[in-house]
């Protein structure tokens, strides 16, 4: 079995992204954050636990996803995790966006003829949620804003 990984041909990539529109950012920077915090909490659980990680998603598919391999989702799942882990920067927070990334990944989209032109990744992302639920050392501050977050357990 040969692993496919982007890097081994020049593609470049991000893997996830959350997002929300300025206007709702605007009104509610509370929940925001929260719901950040909730995600980056989430994901640092899934990390420490692939194995429950991986069963959830079993349960949650139930009958709709057919044949669901425990072995398979685990490997792809710790692959991913991986190559994620690998592709962040030092000293750059898990799941914030880095911008010279997120700028060759434009451009090779716009090298294939996907998009004509380079947009500035500065505009198209902002970081402020991600860095403020995160401490100086990039450990996640667990603060509840909007009025309905509750801690994790």
């Amino acid at each position: 079995m040969r692993i496919f990984r982007p890097e081994d041909f020049g593609s470049v990539g991000t893997f996830a992204g959350i997002q929300v529109s300025d206007e709702f950012a605007r009104l509610h920077p509370g929940a925001v954050e929260d719901w950040v915090r909730a995600v980056v909490a989430a994901t640092e659980w899934a990390v420490d636990h692939p194995d429950e990680t991986v069963r959830i998603a079993e349960r949650m598919c139930g009958d709709s996803c057919g044949e669901f391999s425990i072995e398979h989702e685990l490997f792809r799942f710790t692959e991913e995790l991986n190559l994620s882990l690998a592709s962040t920067p030092d000293g750059h927070v898990f799941g914030a966006i880095h911008e010279p990334t997120v700028r060759a990944e434009l451009e090779a989209m716009a090298g294939f003829g996907i998009i004509e032109t380079v947009p500035d990744p500065r505009v198209l992302f902002d970081n402020r949620y991600v860095d403020a639920v995160h401490d100086g050392n990039g450990d996640l501050i667990w603060e509840c804003v909007a009025p309905t977050c509750r801690a994790p357990r």
